[in-house]
Parts: structure tokens; C-alpha cells; sequence
């Protein structure tokens, strides 16, 4: 199993391939997690993946800190970090997570998009490799081929910048650079 992601992903990686042994954990204070730990546990082709990202979108819809609470909780309960590295981690990259999950569609009966299968690829290894999505990339219209040619007109510019009245300059601070403005 190759980690290409965040931190927060490599921990819930380790954390499924923990809960895939015969440990057993209980999770009295996150009742979502007792119904992910099997998930977890049979996590072994496409389709089982994309379940489990299913699951892990229906509590990221809730919200980040329900999110981050459920993955806080399951981390530390099956022992894949330390508790401050589990909190600390997931803390921090779990709302982007939480963020990507709501944003794709993942259904595992149906048809899912490319990006969850691509996401299940990168994160287990489990579905087939999508080739890359092509996108062109909008630029603007090309320059015109004589550009005009602008003339002055025989006006200055003033930069407001350089006219600082005397009155608010303290005495030698315009040749000493040492002094400031009072």
C-alpha cells in the first residue's frame, strides 16, 4: 500500500489496515465508529472502498467537527498514533477532507465519479487506474497582431508617494535615513 497523500489520509490508512486485524476496541464516546470499524475491516476491492469513503461522507456532511471527532476517535481508539498526533494531524488536514469528500460524488451501487474511484486508487490501491482527466485551459485571446502605440501627450505624472510635506519630516531624517517620521 503506496501513501501518496496528506498525513491525515496516511493515519486513516494505518488506521484501516489496523482494524483489519483481529483487535478489539471499543468506542463508547463515538458511536459512528463502532459502524466504521467493520467497514473498515472489509475494505478490499472498489467497491468496498468507495462504501467506505461513503461512510466517511455521510459524517463529513455533518459538519468538520463531527468529522474530525469521529477520525479523532478512531485513531486514537485503534492506537494508530499517538493521541496528540492523532489530534494534532487530524485537526489540522481534516476539514480539507471533510471539504473533498462532500464535494465529489461517491455511490457505490451506482455510478461513481471518476474522482471518487481515482481517490480510492490513491488512497488504498483498490480501483482500477483512471487515466488522467484532460482539460484545456482557457487563455485569453491572443494579442493583436499591430498594437496600438501609445503617445504621450506631454503631461507628468506626480507619485504621491515621493511628496511628503516638510512639516511631518523630523529635522535631517530626509538625507539621515536613520530617522523616522514624527
Amino acid at each position: 500500500m503506496t501513501l501518496k497523500l496528506l498525513p491525515c489520509i496516511s493515519l486513516l490508512l494505518i488506521t484501516t489496515a489496523f482494524a483489519a486485524s483481529n483487535v478489539v476496541v471499543s468506542f463508547a464516546d463515538c458511536p459512528s465508529c463502532n459502524t466504521l470499524k467493520p467497514a473498515i475491516q472489509n475494505v478490499d476491492d472498489c467497491p468496498s472502498c468507495l462504501a467506505l469513503l461513503s461512510a466517511f461522507q455521510s459524517i463529513a456532511l455533518t459538519g468538520d467537527d463531527p468529522f474530525i471527532t469521529t477520525l479523532t476517535s478512531l485513531c486514537i481508539g485503534l492506537g494508530t498514533a499517538d493521541p496528540d498526533v492523532c489530534t494534532g494531524l487530524i485537526a489540522r488536514e481534516g476539514p480539507i477532507l471533510a471539504h473533498d469528500l462532500r464535494s465529489i460524488s461517491i455511490t457505490p451501487t451506482s455510478s461513481p465519479s471518476s474522482t471518487a474511484q481515482k481517490l480510492c486508487d490513491a488512497l488504498m490501491g483498490m480501483c482500477v487506474t483512471h487515466p488522467v482527466t484532460a482539460f484545456t485551459v482557457p487563455f485569453p485571446k491572443p494579442a493583436p497582431g499591430h498594437p496600438k502605440v501609445f503617445k504621450s501627450r506631454g503631461r507628468t505624472t506626480l507619485l504621491w508617494g515621493d511628496n511628503i510635506p516638510p512639516a511631518l519630516i523630523s529635522n535631517g531624517a530626509w538625507w539621515n535615513q536613520t530617522r523616522g517620521l514624527e
